[in-house]
Order: structure tokens, then sequence, then C-alpha cells
């Protein structure tokens, strides 16, 4: 992965990256962290994966 040209999603929760695991692979995934290239971003099912497990962590 080129580091200077990149994009991070810091959702500010490991469990929610996990959330989107089955959807990552082949993707920089660390914990709390989803880096990619801007030509080759996430899917939209990961994305959502992660926010609505966030969303719903906040929420309570």
């Amino acid at each position: 992965m080129r580091t200077k040209k990149h994009i991070g999603l810091y959702p500010f929760s490991p469990e929610a990256v996990d959330a989107g695991r089955p959807f990552l692979a082949g993707f920089d995934v660390q914990k709390g962290t989803l880096r990619f290239q801007p030509d080759a971003p996430p899917s939209d099912d990961a994305i959502r994966a992660m926010m609505t497990f966030r969303r719903d962590q906040i929420d309570g």
C-alpha cells in the first residue's frame, strides 16, 4: 500500500472495524482503523456494517 496516498477510516471502535471484516479481505485493517486507496474503496456493505455497528454501540 502506498502510505502517502491512502484514505483512513477511523470509526473509533475496534469492534466496529471487526463488524466489517467479512467484507474487507485484501484491505489494510488494523485495530480500529481501515486504510485503502482512493481508486479501490471498500464496498458499501463493509462501510454499512461498520457504521451500523458503531451507531448501535453509541446509542447503547
